[in-house]
């Protein structure tokens, strides 16, 4: 793909895509009805991808030698993850964002707040409104990371949870 390049999803359908900018980002798309497009993609540049509508799952490792940004794009709102295994949808219906940081850290932010979600949670948000304070994913939806083919076949091995830091 190349910047402006658009990806779209129908019903029954997903899509694996790899991008390698100094590092390795693996978007998988496992919810059908998905519009996206990569927008920002150079060496120098943070890598952007614009959400449309519908939910894709990022597998995002900052680890690498030269780790570049990378922030994903919807009407609501802005996420920007760290070592992050992490889902974001968009309904463009109801002009909700919602991302589910599942391991590593993620920020979303929009004109009105931001809130920076750890392992397992999760958080929403409108044009409207500041993102919500980020609450526990249920065990189903952690269940839906675990399940995710590229976990099942062992390809992208699941982080293991960082734990949590002792209240001050």
């Amino acid at each position: 793909m190349f910047p402006g390049d658009g990806l779209q999803t129908f019903d029954g359908s997903q899509a694996t895509v790899d991008i390698s900018v100094g590092e390795f980002v693996r978007v998988s798309r496992t919810k059908p009805v998905t519009v996206w497009r990569l927008g920002q993609f150079s060496v120098d540049d943070e890598t952007i991808i614009e959400l449309d509508q519908g939910t894709i799952f990022l597998f995002y490792d900052s680890e690498g030698p030269s780790p570049k940004p990378l922030k994903v794009i919807t009407t609501a709102g802005t996420t920007s993850p760290k070592g992050t295994w992490m889902n974001l949808s968009y309904d463009p219906v109801l002009k909700v964002t919602g991302l589910q940081c599942f391991r590593g850290s993620c920020l979303l932010e929009n004109n009105l707040g931001l809130e920076l979600l750890f392992d397992e949670q999760k958080t929403a948000t409108t044009m409207q409104s500041p993102p919500r304070k980020p609450i526990v994913m249920s065990k189903t939806e952690t269940q839906v990371f675990v399940a995710l083919p590229e976990a099942v076949s062992g390809e992208v091995a699941i982080p293991t949870p960082e734990p949590a830091a002792p209240p001050t």
